[in-house]
């Protein structure tokens, strides 16, 4: 890799790195005040970078290590955002499944058209995505809102969903083989990942609108059953008065 494309290549995981800060901002509630959130975030990726230079000497694959510590992130989320700590897995690992989807994309994409590594794509990808974070507050956020409602102790398996993606995409990640036949099936399960994300979303909001109508049929029957009551009522206090 050049030192052109080495220094893009940074650049595009910082904007990395603040993307998903501000996807995560625009999913959660913050609890904790401004100084706080900085020391925390700035901590935690004073933290990554440090263990990073110390895996980096033991043979681990650069992927892997940053697969592996963007756990780390885990930490400032459940200490900055009032949310449960299931949803807060949910978010932090949906959202680095995003951002690591877009990123791999313009990595197989550079491999296949280039042949090498320019970091043009990647730097291409890493700014679309924190300039489309207003888009995704409008469009995407109100489908993956209702999926969070649904999120509790009792319902911790989905949490299992975006964890489940992410590991696909690690395993993706770390082949270090950016060739068309591993794209292709990398790109067509996310594909299908994320679409279930809208389904499972319909199917809530569908549930809902059903047991909505459920509750106003309930209350509807009740009100009716009580309105015979009153006038079987009122005709038996008629009856007395006729014979009295």
């Amino acid at each position: 890799m050049s030192d052109n494309a080495l220094l893009l290549f940074h650049i595009s995981r910082v904007l990395f790195a603040l993307a998903n800060i501000g996807l995560m901002y625009s999913f959660l509630t913050p609890k904790r005040p401004l100084w706080f959130q900085i020391t925390a975030f700035a901590g935690t990726i004073g933290l990554h970078l440090f263990l990073r230079t110390l895996l980096a000497p033991l043979g681990f694959d650069p992927f892997f290590i940053g697969y592996a510590l963007a756990v780390l992130y885990l930490l400032p989320v459940a200490l900055i955002f009032q949310e449960t700590i299931h949803i807060k897995i949910f978010v932090v690992f949906m959202i680095v499944s995003f951002s690591q989807f877009n990123f791999l994309c313009c990595l197989f994409l550079e491999q296949i058209l280039f042949g090498h590594i320019t970091s043009k794509l990647l730097l291409t990808g890493q700014l679309l995505e924190f300039c489309a974070i207003p888009l995704i507050k409008k469009y995407i956020i109100p489908y993956i809102k209702d999926i969070l409602e649904m999120i509790s102790p009792k319902n911790y398996i989905f949490i299992l969903f975006p964890f489940f993606s992410y590991l696909l995409l690690a395993f993706y990640g770390v082949q270090r083989n950016y060739i068309l036949s591993l794209f292709i099936p990398m790109l067509s399960s996310t594909i299908i990942i994320f679409f279930a994300y809208y389904l499972i979303s319909l199917s809530i909001k569908r549930t809902t609108r059903q047991q909505e109508l459920e509750k106003q049929m309930t209350i509807q029957r009740d009100d009716y059953l009580n309105l015979n009551d009153r006038i079987a009522e009122i005709k038996l206090f008629r009856h007395d008065l006729r014979h009295h």
